[in-house]
């Protein structure tokens, strides 16, 4: 098994450092700790339906089954794109003979030096209606929304499908199939948080 590290780390976040003293008739020495301020689209995060408020379906950073974040079965799809848009075609071309799995990960930008903050590719909305007649309930994509705004995360969510944006190392998976865990902490009523993810490569 081969673990892929697909998480962008976190940046330009305010941390206040503080150092507390612990003395005892036993011992004495010094913590560290930090107090955070960072915005919740920091390095690598996702997205629960919520995310939207017209697509809110309850579930959160607090209450998602474990289940569903947890080594999850996904395909690596990385179309060979005919231009800025993906289309359902691509994407099922690019799945091949491969059964459907509850996870997809995109690898829109393959091959191209885009920054991942760039919408200049971007999945059209027959490819997000492919992702949700697939029956895809987590997706990892590096490619998104046009910078028209179409509403692609507005249909995703409304199908109930859990997004991680801002994944990196997607050209290091030398696998079509593995497994996908995603690591946001614990936090009731949070709808979009930092995380780490990471793929299992047989």
């Amino acid at each position: 098994m081969k673990l892929i590290d697909l998480t962008l780390p976190w940046s330009l976040i305010e941390t206040d450092e503080h150092q507390v003293p612990l003395k005892s008739d036993r011992t004495a020495y010094t913590g560290v700790v930090y107090d955070f301020k960072l915005n919740s689209m920091t390095g690598s995060y996702i997205d629960f339906p919520g995310h939207i408020l017209e697509t809110a379906n309850g579930i959160h950073a607090g209450n998602l089954p474990l289940s569903g974040l947890y080594r999850i079965p996904a395909t690596l799809l990385r179309p060979n794109r005919s231009g800025s848009g993906i289309t359902a075609t691509e994407l099922e071309e690019a799945r091949g003979k491969l059964p459907p799995t509850p996870c997809l990960v995109i690898h829109g930008k393959a091959g191209t030096d885009i920054p991942l903050i760039s919408r200049e590719i971007y999945l059209t909305m027959e490819a997000v209606s492919w992702i949700i007649d697939s029956g895809c309930r987590l997706l990892v994509s590096d490619t998104y929304e046009s910078d028209r705004l179409d509403g692609v995360f507005l249909k995703l969510f409304g199908a109930g499908i859990s997004t991680v944006c801002m994944p990196v190392n997607l050209d290091k998976l030398t696998s079509q199939v593995m497994k996908i865990t995603v690591f946001p902490p614990l936090l009731d009523g949070i709808v979009q948080i930092p995380c780490r993810i990471a793929a299992e490569i047989e």
